[in-house]
């Protein structure tokens, strides 16, 4: 048995793979690395040889499962398999109840638009997972095409995470792509420009000061300068006919 690292031309750049050739029979693994085909600066041969090293390392290692037994043919059959279909297998059999197959529902949804291509386990990595988490958080949209709540972007991309790990222990895929990865940010930032100075805050001792985007849906006609309370009362007053 012989594990051969091997490139193929395609497109602009050069795809690495790794060719298995065993008792007359013979299969491919592309690895999803690519090569500069014509590097002129150091930074661009710096990054070649690099990958070439990041895929030696996995030809040598699927060498030596081969040699071990722990890694075959039919494990490169089953990396060319569909995971979006296993994504809807998956959701089938925890369909427990309304609620969480829902939520599967909506998670391979949202998954099908972001890759509306067969996603196979061969093209499960670090960099797809970190994207749909992107996907989830910048740019997928509920049915009434707002933005998703922060409830929801959490829970559909725990869905994803546990259909990975999943995989991992279904031996479909060796490692998980998705180790490591947090689900969204611990904490958030935001930044909010002042608009202008309060005449007081809560208490008539305190200062205050308004943020945000207030002066763009309310205009003061006449009367003092605002204070904290009265943005409280006008607020309070707003929910009442929202």
């Amino acid at each position: 048995m012989k594990v051969t690292l091997r490139e193929r031309l395609k497109g602009n750049s050069i795809s690495l793979y790794l060719d298995y050739y065993h008792k007359g029979k013979r299969k491919n693994e592309f690895l999803r690395l690519y090569l500069n085909p014509d590097p002129k600066t150091k930074a661009e041969k710096d990054v070649n040889k690099k990958t070439r090293e990041l895929a030696e390392t996995i030809r040598a290692q699927r060498q030596i499962e081969m040699q071990n037994g722990t890694f075959g043919f039919h494990d490169i059959e089953k990396l060319k398999g569909s995971f979006t279909a296993y994504l809807l297998k998956l959701s089938e059999d925890r369909n427990t109840s309304d609620g969480n197959y829902g939520n599967w529902d909506s998670m391979i949804k949202h998954f099908k638009t972001f890759a509306p291509y067969d996603v196979s386990f061969q093209d499960l990595d670090r960099k797809l997972v970190e994207n749909f988490r992107t996907y989830l958080d910048s740019k997928a949209e509920s049915k009434s095409k707002k933005k998703l709540s922060q409830n929801s972007k959490y829970s559909y991309f725990n869905k994803f995470k546990a259909a990975l790990k999943q995989a991992v222990k279904d031996g479909i895929i060796k490692t998980n792509p998705g180790e490591g990865v947090d689900t969204f940010p611990a904490t958030l930032t935001t930044q909010y420009r002042k608009t202008q100075e309060m005449r007081y805050g809560e208490n008539p001792h305190q200062k205050a000061a308004l943020y945000g985007k207030f002066t763009e849906y309310f205009q003061q006609l006449h009367g003092k300068e605002l204070s904290y309370n009265n943005i409280l009362d006008l607020t309070a007053a707003t929910n009442l006919i929202v």
